[in-house]
């Protein structure tokens, strides 16, 4: 009998899908959220977060609990969404190369494609690098983060210096003592309400919402750090000898930027933590009003809305905070797709799928003609049935010829020296004891070596420094034993 339910449920789901195609083209709604790892209610990664807009999203549409980015960094991972194809066939790796039009000069970005198809194009604030005249070929309308606004933000906090200001080496925070839409992406929102309640579209449309929180510095107004009391805050689970069963170059990627050991010194943690989860707040207010304006919109019935993070954030797991590691904090992120009302699949897919899949998804959805030269995979199979298989492990790259593999019950993480980790995810999800070593796992490592790939573009355009992680070294500012500037919000 329950088989038979179950068989019930795939076969309608696989009905309402098919039912989307019948009427006209759906709109999108497209809304990309920088460095929000899985600190949102609905993923359970942090117990005193507080994103209610987001979760309820979730429970109108469908979840996928195992999304991954396909590069820890913000530039790489975000012309993965916008070309659909991996870092190692694109050879973007890191932030430093620059914009991808140099040397993908042929490819044809998401909204582009959406375009040359008979929908409006449009967006605001950070989706991805381009060129104006790339923006010019993917958009109809497009607005950039205004830098006018940025620097306005920049101004009040040097003029001003918030009391609860925290600052240590390159993190930066604080409560400001403005309004919502004095933030950046608080116009954003404005700017979507407007499209959505006053625009006059005589075609279906394609809008990018890019919301710049939590991103750093962790700057948003007062009211949203009331609800985060610096001394009441659960710091996550973090292992001293964490990292004592991991290769050298692990220990580079861990210690390269911004390692937990500095940062407990500092006497911070937990104000540094409070920051980010106020940021996460505001942004999933920001994500709130668009939702709203929405559903009381003239499109609310025919729209389809995307929400994903560019990649996760360490807050001190694995010793290492902010981004830019193939561990599961860094790769793992928020990705939520529900359709059309009378068409909403509500379940939640542990299967493992990539950002790199938003592409070719949506061009399925919407019925478009396929696009050939995608590296991801639709993953309409899991909106029919969450419980579907996938076909291969979500693939990560940090940097040249280092790669993750996630499946839907292991990680396993392959460096440019040969040296692995494996994780068994439902046992430690944590990452706290490396497996590759362990003769009972030789076969899901060799397994794992088989997906790897092959041939990995080398690096393109602007890139600077060495192939090694030791490149990340240059990027910031690196001071070690700078004063604290800081005062209890």
């Amino acid at each position: 009998m329950k088989k038979s339910l179950i068989s019930f449920v795939v076969l309608l789901s696989s009905l309402c899908l098919s039912s989307l195609h019948a009427g006209e083209r759906p709109n999108v709604l497209f809304i990309a959220v920088d460095d929000l790892n899985d600190y949102v209610g609905c993923l359970g990664g942090h117990k005193d977060t507080l994103t209610p807009n987001i979760d309820r999203l979730a429970q109108e549409g469908t979840l996928f609990s195992n999304a991954h980015c396909a590069a820890p960094l913000c530039s790489p991972s975000r012309i993965s969404v916008a070309t659909g194809k991996y870092p190692k066939n694109t050879g973007y790796y890191m932030n430093s190369q620059g914009n991808f039009r140099q040397g993908l000069s042929a490819v044809t970005t998401l909204p582009e494609y959406f375009r040359s198809n008979g929908y409006t194009t449009l967006g605001r604030g950070k989706l991805w690098p381009d060129t104006p005249v790339g923006f010019k070929k993917s958009f109809d309308e497009y607005m950039k983060v205004n830098k006018k606004e940025v620097g306005n933000i920049n101004k009040y906090i040097f003029n001003n210096g918030p009391k609860g200001r925290f600052k240590e080496w390159v993190l930066d925070g604080g409560p400001l003592d403005i309004e919502d839409e004095q933030m950046v992406d608080g116009s954003t929102a404005k700017w979507a309400e407007a499209r959505l309640n006053n625009f006059k579209f005589n075609k279906p449309f394609f809008m990018g919402v890019g919301i710049f929180r939590p991103h750093i510095d962790w700057f948003v107004p007062r009211k949203y750090f009331k609800s985060f009391d610096p001394e009441k805050i659960s710091l996550p689970m973090v292992k001293k000898d964490d990292l004592a069963d991991v290769s050298e170059i692990a220990k580079e990627i861990a210690n390269g930027v911004f390692d937990e050991e500095a940062m407990e010194r500092s006497g911070q943690r937990k104000v540094a933590l409070a920051a980010y989860l106020a940021c996460v707040h505001f942004a999933d207010a920001m994500i709130g009003r668009v939702l709203n304006a929405l559903e009381k919109s003239p499109h609310a019935n025919n729209t389809i809305v995307v929400l994903w993070s560019d990649h996760g954030y360490h807050l001190g797991e694995k010793q290492h905070w902010r981004k830019m590691t193939l561990w599961e904090d860094a790769t793992r992120v928020p990705m939520i797709i529900k359709l059309p009302k009378g068409h909403e699949q509500v379940a939640t897919s542990r299967q493992p799928v990539s950002l790199v899949d938003l592409y070719p998804t949506l061009v399925d959805l919407c019925s478009l003609p396929k696009n050939e030269a995608l590296d991801g995979q639709s993953v309409v199979s899991l909106l029919k049935n969450p419980n579907a298989k996938s076909k291969k492990p979500a693939l990560i790259s940090y940097g040249f010829k280092n790669h993750c593999l996630r499946t839907e019950d292991f990680s396993f993480i392959h460096y440019s020296d040969g040296s692995c980790e494996l994780y068994d995810m439902n046992k430690d999800p944590h990452q706290w004891t490396n497996l590759a070593a362990n003769p009972e796992y030789q076969n899901v490592v060799d397994e794992m070596k088989s997906y790897l790939p092959k041939d990995d573009e080398p690096y393109k355009a602007n890139h600077k420094g060495n192939s090694n992680i030791k490149m990340w070294h240059e990027t910031f500012d690196y001071i070690k034993g700078r004063d604290i500037d800081f005062a209890d919000w």
